[in-house]
């Protein structure tokens, strides 16, 4: 037969406080209130973000006036590509070419190769080139031509080392999209 010792659970008394309802239902309440307290403040406080970002949206939305009709003016052009030669200044070792594009062409077919120009700091323009050799002259596809100074100076670098010093003339430009990075050259 089993005879439980004086530290069995069956012999402790329970505590005073525990499972009083006279503590309990106030302490739970109390939680309670403080919870939804705080629940609701939080609520609150977020009010003034969900207003400003509604307020706001219209602003950012990628629709608006400012990108589609300030980034296309003048002076956006001027503005970015400022910043571009600042950086090209500020970093002279990539001035000239920032990777050794001048020796690299690719064949697409018989006759048509393409060359990477570099320009700016960080962007490509590429050349498809083919050689016309009735009229003694190389016929190029201009692709992404941000800085015409720099496309220049490189297709001649590329007449002279790939095409025996044949002149180049410029058939068609083309753009991949709107950046003045890609379309500054357009013109010239």
């Amino acid at each position: 037969m089993f005879v439980p010792s004086d530290n069995s659970p069956s012999q402790l008394s329970p505590s005073p406080l525990r499972h009083n309802a006279f503590f309990m239902k106030p302490l739970s309440a109390l939680l309670l209130v403080s919870i939804s307290f705080l629940v609701t403040l939080t609520g609150l406080l977020s009010i003034p973000r969900y207003i400003i970002g509604a307020l706001t949206t219209y602003l950012f939305n990628r629709s608006n006036i400012l990108i589609e009709f300030l980034y296309p003016s003048a002076l956006a052009k001027w503005g970015h590509l400022f910043l571009l030669r600042l950086t090209q200044k500020k970093n002279p070792s990539n001035v000239k070419t920032h990777s050794r594009t001048l020796e690299t062409r690719y064949k697409l077919t018989s006759g048509v190769f393409v060359h990477a120009i570099p320009q700016f700091t960080d962007n490509i323009a590429y050349a498809i080139i083919t050689p016309n050799l009735t009229a003694s002259q190389l016929e190029v596809v201009i692709i992404d031509v941000g800085d015409a100074a720099a496309v220049h100076t490189e297709l001649d670098m590329i007449a002279t080392m790939h095409y025996n010093d044949l002149p180049w003339k410029i058939a068609c430009v083309v753009s991949t999209h709107k950046h003045h990075d890609h379309t500054a050259g357009n013109g010239a």
